[in-house]
Parts: C-alpha cells; structure tokens; sequence
C-alpha cells in the first residue's frame, strides 16, 4: 500500500529529472548478495517543477487539499532568493548511493553521506571535516534486530558543540531556551485558533 502511494511521485521525479543516475560503481557483495552499487544525482534545478506537478496530480484528489497547501507553502520557501543556494550546498555534500540486488531488482542497501566542513574560523577544527550517513541495509527483513552502537561514534550533541566550540553548559543552556521558544510559539498558536 505504502509503495502504491509513493508510485506517482517517485514516476514525477523520474519524469522531471529531480534524480539521476549519477555514477556506477559495478557490481558489490551486500550481505551475500551481488548487488549494482549507484550514486544519485540531485537536481535542485528540478524541485520547484516536480513540486508544482505533484500538487496539480493531488489537486484532482480533493481529500489531499492539506497535502497541497504543505507542497505550496514549500515551493513558496524554495521560491524565496537564496533558498535554492542553502539547498545546493547541501546538495553539494551530501551522496546518496544506492545497492540493487542484480537478479531481483530490489533495493538491498541505501545510504545518505553528509560531509561536515566546520566554519573557516574555528581553529581548533581547521583541519578536520566530519561525515555525517544514515544507512539501510535490507537483510533478514521482518527478524528480530539487533544494533551495535559503532566503534568511534561520538553523540550529536558532542559532534555539535565540537563543531560550534562551545561548552556543555552554554549548550543545556541554548536547549532550555529553544524549549521556551517552543511553548511561546505554541502558546501563541493556541491563542490564534
């Protein structure tokens, strides 16, 4: 059913160019499975029309009229100068890289690479960068999971104030404040409807 609803748009994507094939890598082995290693291109060139043509094709749903408005509010954000630009950078650092079993066609294994360069000023990072993935590897689907924290692996909140340089109480500090800001803006919410 999932798949079913995520057909047409991934169809206008494809049709609209968003992603592409952008390098192929051959043939590896994904947890015994021969698999087509790819990367992705992304197109930001592209969203703003695959958006524009997923809301005509909701539009002729009129129980999607929720889903419209949350796709023009976005192409509206993406329509503002320099949001394409934030968009394209990170676009720039990041790779998305695909494994397709080779003799079924199914999707074996996903990642998605962030590459993380601290700001020109902090001079205790000058000569670092930080890789950020997120990854799917689908074996054993519908077993029991088990997951081994990686060797290494450092917490968000470290890898922020390492990148930002500041200290675990000025960080508490900021989430206290950002929870403030939350219950203010729902407060104000709640007041307006």
């Amino acid at each position: 059913e999932n798949i079913e609803k995520l057909r047409k748009p991934l169809e206008l994507a494809l049709d609209q160019k968003v992603v592409t094939v952008g390098k192929r890598f051959g043939n590896e082995d994904v947890a015994g499975v021969k698999a087509q290693h790819i990367r992705l291109a992304v197109h930001s060139d592209k969203i703003v029309p695959f958006l524009k043509a997923w809301a005509e094709e909701l539009k002729k749903d009129t129980s999607k009229a929720n889903e419209v408005k949350n796709i023009e509010k976005t192409i509206t954000e993406l329509e503002k100068p320099g949001a394409l630009d934030t968009l394209d950078r990170v676009i720039d650092h990041s790779t998305v890289d695909l494994w397709i079993d080779r003799n079924r066609s199914l999707l074996r294994q996903m990642r998605w690479t962030l590459t993380i360069v601290p700001p020109d000023g902090n001079e205790k990072l000058k000569d670092k960068q930080f890789e950020l993935q997120f990854g799917i590897l689908l074996e054993k689907v519908n077993e029991k999971v088990t997951i081994d924290k990686p060797t290494g692996a450092i917490s968000y909140e470290e890898a922020q104030r390492l990148l930002t340089g500041i200290s675990v109480e000025e960080q508490k500090f900021d989430k206290q404040v950002s929870r403030v800001r939350s219950v203010r803006t729902a407060i104000d919410e709640y007041k307006r409807y």
